[in-house]
């Protein structure tokens, strides 16, 4: 499995701050967007790719790992095919292609309304704020500038950065 910036930090840009809390069930969420390829599998990759194929068929999943306080979402992702995200010109840029991470929040906040279902009346998760709280900031990316929306992101990097050092 590979990764995208845009895909692995749109997240980043919609979960809440440290000093928002929704309840103790939850302290971390985490996203696993599936993007096909455009091609088919490579010969040597046959059984792994049979694998893939089966598991896009299950998607979307959430889970809620309540000792390790933490939600996980698998969905297929709809932003392009696996060779444009990953290889090429997108994925050399320096700077993220605006549309595409614009495009990544909405279906990353789309995908968070998947975690009712793995939620309890019993988990101290309050999922109607939380959920309302990632509406209210998926609107608020769309009204901001590009120039504005890259800042923000680079704060995200660097918040998840600095949260991997800790």
């Amino acid at each position: 499995m590979g990764g995208h910036s845009v895909l692995s930090l749109a997240p980043d840009l919609l979960l809440p701050a440290e000093d928002h809390s929704f309840g103790d069930a939850v302290g971390e969420i985490e996203t696993c967007a599936h993007v096909e390829p455009a091609h088919g599998p490579p010969p040597e990759s046959d059984f792994l790719m049979g694998q893939f194929r089966d598991r896009l068929q299950t998607l979307p999943m959430t889970w809620l790992r309540r000792k390790k306080r933490r939600i996980e979402i698998a969905y297929l992702s709809h932003l392009g095919c696996a060779e444009e995200l990953l290889e090429g010109d997108l994925a050399a840029k320096k700077i993220p292609d605006v549309a595409l991470l614009r495009r990544a929040c909405a279906e990353v906040a789309a995908s968070f309304a998947l975690i009712e279902k793995c939620i309890k009346r019993s988990d101290d998760f309050d999922f109607e704020r939380f959920i309302r709280y990632i509406d209210a900031k998926a609107a608020e990316r769309t009204k901001v500038d590009d120039r504005e929306l890259l800042l923000r992101l680079a704060g995200a990097a660097e918040r998840s950065r600095m949260a991997r050092v800790k």
